[in-house]
């Protein structure tokens, strides 16, 4: 590929397996679990248009610098740390506006549907990957619950889990991971073990939680919840953790964490990780002195780390800006495809954006040179790559065919909303 003749990345993704069992009020045992893989499902119209947070709502930015709007308050994504909530295929954008769950056209913002909600204001939520179920949470306690079928349109579930003491109070809010069964994972605020639930009727219940064995694999030092991912093959969940760059999985036919492994990151917080789309791969870019780490989420084992940029020097100290930008929209983006990493530079410089190849981790592209780049993000459907700078003021969007950038002057740039 020439430096910057980018040709249109194909699009791809996976729906997530079924969990077979039938969960039970009083089940407290491991579920059992019945691999399939995932069929390929493919970008939606929309995919390609970059929605991120905005004064009063949220706003979207298509490819060629069209502007969409969409009034209301984003749904923080409680599965990747996303300051919005995205469908799988990128095509729908979901926001709380006037007590009601409004599903909306990724494609030009006209809203599909509304859903009355019993609650408002901030709230965070994971939607399975063929976009029917939607758990929310109001607050960040991690035990008030909400279960919405977003294709009957209507709320299913809800109620609240009783938690055991012991959990630090420390956390910002819980981890969450819809399953495509109606199921929920939930990693409690300050607590390190895994839940599963599941409408009990109208209420929800527990049907299984790890074991104090899972506990040191799953314990993080961080204010922020974990990401989680599920595996290609189905057997498994991944997380990370922000802190140190800590991989584990959950084993879901055991219910057990089985396999843990840290990915390179030269100091606490800079490394931003980045799972391929089908649940094969995870990407880690350490922003702070350029490794990129690949992980193989089907074999549960580390590939390589490789330093694919050189620090550059930084005119301010770290722990000021970049401590917060380790989220799925901010140092690094995987292209559709999975063959690129797209990644920000180093400790904060003005080394503008890199392509990475993830067959060997070298650079294959390079733009935006004298720029401070601090978030980028790809859009599925492979036709831009979105960079917001370091000012956020100006946002940039890469023609991923011809290598063109364009700038667009903005009064505020928030966090993409990422599937």
């Amino acid at each position: 590929m020439a430096v910057l003749g980018f040709v249109a990345l194909a699009c791809g993704g996976s729906t997530a397996p079924v969990l077979t069992a039938t969960p039970t009020p009083t089940a407290r045992v491991s579920p059992a679990v019945r691999a399939v893989p995932p069929p390929r499902t493919f970008a939606a119209p929309g995919a390609g248009v970059a929605w991120f947070a905005a004064a009063g709502g949220t706003v979207g930015i298509s490819p060629d610098g069209r502007e969409l709007s969409l009034p209301g308050t984003p749904i923080h994504n409680a599965s990747n740390g996303s300051t919005g909530l995205r469908s799988a295929d990128g095509g729908q954008i979901y926001i709380a506006a006037g007590g009601k769950l409004e599903v909306a056209s990724a494609a030009d913002g006209h809203v599909l549907r509304s859903i009355d909600l019993p609650w408002s204001g901030q709230l965070q939520a994971s939607i399975s990957r063929d976009g029917r179920w939607l758990w929310i949470m109001p607050d960040a306690t991690g035990t008030r619950l909400l279960l919405v079928d977003a294709e009957r349109g209507a709320v299913v579930a809800s109620g609240s889990v009783t938690l055991p003491s012991g959990g630090s109070g420390g956390a910002f809010g819980a981890a969450l991971l819809a399953l495509l069964d109606g199921r929920l994972l939930l990693m409690p605020p300050g607590r390190s073990e895994i839940l599963l639930l599941s409408a009990h009727g109208q209420g929800v219940g527990i049907d299984a939680r790890t074991s104090a064995a899972s506990a040191s694999p799953l314990s993080c030092n961080s204010p922020d919840p974990q990401m989680l991912h599920l595996v290609a093959d189905g057997t498994a969940v991944a997380g990370y953790c922000a802190f140190d760059g800590a991989v584990w999985w959950l084993d879901l036919g055991r219910f057990q964490v089985t396999d843990h492994t840290p990915a390179r990151i030269g100091n606490p917080f800079w490394g931003a990780p980045a799972f391929s789309a089908d649940g094969r791969m995870l990407y880690v870019y350490d922003s702070w002195d350029g490794y990129a780490t690949e992980i193989d989420l089907v074999l549960r084992r580390l590939l390589k780390s490789t330093q694919a940029l050189r620090p550059a020097l930084a005119l301010r100290l770290p722990f000021i800006q970049e401590v917060q930008a380790k989220g799925p929209n901010f140092s690094a983006a995987l292209s559709a495809d999975g063959e690129t990493l797209f990644t920000t530079g180093t400790r904060g410089s003005s080394d503008g954006l890199y392509a990475l190849s993830t067959s060997n981790l070298g650079v294959r592209a390079h733009w935006l040179q004298g720029r401070k780049v601090q978030a980028v993000w790809a859009g599925s459907d492979g036709a831009a790559l979105f960079a917001m700078e370091a000012s956020g003021k100006a946002l940039d969007i890469v023609d991923l065919a011809t290598g063109s950038v364009r700038t667009l002057e903005r009064a505020s740039v928030g966090g993409f909303t990422v599937a």
